[in-house]
């Protein structure tokens, strides 16, 4: 999904993304990308993952559940 809608790139964060986009093309990525995780969780799971406050920090969390 995340590379459906063209924002698996805001998983590594923001600071590592194109210094051609502008800074709201770099927010509303970030924020797609987080929404994106949370449509795709079911609720056990997103309930561990939705305090990060960004979908980098979501995505470790998951990386860290899925070692458990």
């Amino acid at each position: 999904m995340l590379i459906q809608q063209k924002c698996e790139k805001a998983l590594k964060g923001e600071g590592v993304l194109p210094v051609t986009m502008s800074q709201a093309e770099k927010t509303e990525m970030v924020d797609k990308a987080r929404s994106v995780i949370f449509l795709c969780l079911r609720d056990k799971v997103l309930r561990e993952v939705a305090k990060g406050p960004t979908a980098t920090s979501m995505w470790s969390k998951l990386e860290s559940l899925d070692s458990s």
